[in-house]
């Protein structure tokens, strides 16, 4: 995705329900349906994306956050927010909303090829229809055009396919009008391929921290082997010591008893002579 362009969109008049930020080496998407909600939830998603832990059940009302990095995306929800992506294709994928309990990780399948054309986070999402997220992906192609907002939300876009992206969306349009209920079932099945990706998403979540809990394990274990090598080194040290010292000690014992014994047959001699010598 080369989303460079950053839309904040609030209804009413109050102020930080909707923000795009720079965050780490990435870009830091939140929308809330008051500021503290916004701040809660753009919180969470930092806080769990520093600890990497992903299973988390948000503690905040209605509110949505995405970490872009590059193409990947990790995208958190509650209770009514959702975190919804257009792609080149014309798919709308809710990809993440509030029964989610748990970070979501999406990152690009080397199979799959379509690119996003849009990402936004819509605190209030759970009752927006694919008609009014078609529309609104129409003013983010003609913004000159429209001042008003549909609905609050914050997100990224990708200007250079927006084109397309319209042509296709107004196709969907074109269905609906067409044949009533048809455009409904093409939406089900997008929605279920969506849904089905997103629980591959989470299931590789679960896999990779796993995985990183099995190379911390590997890794204190590694300390351990290694400790426990050091302290072998040094009870072998100290037993090489200790079979010194003893020797020493023994030695020792042996001179101590040598020296005695010779005193005991000097001190003899000297006695035996002084017996024989004359008065």
């Amino acid at each position: 995705m080369t989303a460079t362009h950053a839309f904040e969109y609030t209804t009413g008049s109050a102020a930080g329900l909707a923000a795009v930020e720079p965050w780490q080496n990435g870009q830091l998407v939140s929308a809330g349906s008051t500021p503290e909600n916004r701040e809660t939830i753009a919180s969470l998603l930092k806080d769990c994306l520093e600890q990497n832990v992903f299973a988390i059940e948000p503690a905040c009302e209605n509110a949505a956050a995405i970490y872009r990095q590059q193409d990947e995306l990790f995208m958190l929800a509650s209770p009514s927010g959702q975190c919804i992506v257009v792609y080149e294709d014309g798919l709308i994928d809710r990809a993440v909303d509030g029964r989610d309990r748990e970070v979501i990780h999406n990152i690009p399948s080397a199979a799959v090829t379509v690119a996003k054309a849009v990402i936004m986070a819509v605190p209030d999402g759970k009752d927006l229809t694919d008609l009014e997220i078609r529309q609104f992906v129409y003013r983010l192609a003609q913004p000159q055009e429209h001042t008003e907002a549909m609905f609050t939300c914050a997100g990224l876009y990708d200007p250079d396919l927006l084109p397309a992206l319209v042509k296709r969306l107004q196709w969907r349009d074109a269905l609906a009008a067409r044949k009533p209920g048809a455009e409904l079932e093409v939406a089900k099945l997008e929605y279920q391929v969506s849904r089905n990706t997103a629980e591959k998403e989470r299931l590789d979540a679960r896999k990779r921290s796993i995985q990183n809990q099995l190379r911390e394990l590997e890794r204190q274990r590694d300390e351990l082997d290694d400790r426990r090598e050091e302290l072998y080194r040094q009870l072998e040290q100290l037993s090489g010591g200790y079979s010194r010292l003893v020797s020493e000690e023994k030695r020792a014992e042996s001179r101590l008893r040598e020296t005695i014994q010779n005193l005991v047959r000097e001190q003899m001699s000297a006695n035996h002579d002084l017996r024989k010598k004359p008065e």
